[in-house]
């Protein structure tokens, strides 16, 4: 009797054991225990009882779950367009938060801007106001200039448009599981890199001093940020024998 074979299962080893797949269930695990431990965080400025930020780290971590199950089965160009939704979801979230910080206060208990994006009243700004905002704050002044010492956000985020714009036949080609491609692994290494680039930029933007007080507290276990040697964030012995390293800006 002939068994069914699946167009993944002709991959090949160094595909299925790509360390990107260890790499992203480590950063859905730790989005999953970061929200967990900022839910009962008061976020103030809107009428939402529960943390703000605790949903959006779940939802990232969905991003993520998901861009691990379609490279699982080959459909490179669809994890493409989700690692571009990974790239939105911190810009937004990023944006939020910053708003709230920089616009609530006694005088302004609900920041109707946000409270109206939060309750569906009204949409969140496009993107390239949601960037310019971020970018001329002063809370992240120095993270701001480290952050566009290179262009590697730019070129991501290029080709992530590629990918889910079909701008290039390419592009096409990659969502196919059963034609023959022998530069699988090279794009596997590509987003490797990019979802770590993504995560850094994330934490680089959104250190928050109630984030930290967590990661003293050992509710996420040996958690170190630090704000020197080029900003590095590197988290280790999360629940135990868990380990992710994003090494920012700097190369090795």
């Amino acid at each position: 009797m002939l068994t069914d074979i699946k167009p993944e299962d002709k991959f090949g080893d160094d595909y299925k054991n790509h360390d990107l797949f260890s790499k992203l269930e480590l950063i859905v695990k730790f989005y999953d225990s970061l929200s967990f431990s900022v839910f009962s965080i008061i976020r103030f400025g809107t009428n939402q009882i529960f943390n703000l930020d605790s949903y959006f780290f779940k939802s990232i971590k969905g991003t993520i779950d998901s861009i691990q199950l379609l490279l699982r089965i080959g459909r490179i160009n669809d994890a493409y367009s989700l690692l571009r939704k990974y790239y939105d979801s911190t810009i937004i979230n990023i944006y939020t938060g910053l708003y709230l910080d920089e616009n609530y206060s006694i005088e302004n208990l609900i920041v109707e801007k946000i409270e109206k994006w939060r309750n569906g009243t009204e949409s969140i700004p496009d993107y390239r106001s949601i960037s310019n905002y971020i970018s001329n704050s002063p809370k992240l002044g120095e993270i701001n200039k480290l952050l566009k010492i290179d262009d590697r956000y730019k070129k991501i985020r290029v080709r992530c448009n590629d990918n889910t714009h079909y701008n290039f036949y390419r592009n096409v080609l990659l969502n196919d599981n059963e034609v023959h491609n022998p530069n699988r692994i090279k794009y596997l290494d590509i987003i490797s890199n990019y979802s770590t680039s993504f995560s850094g930029m994330y934490f680089q933007d959104f250190i928050k001093p109630d984030f930290l007080a967590i990661f003293a507290n050992k509710k996420i276990s040996g958690c170190a940020i630090r704000l020197s040697e080029g900003l590095k964030f590197q988290t280790q012995k999360h629940r135990g024998d868990l380990f992710i390293t994003h090494t920012l800006l700097v190369g090795k």
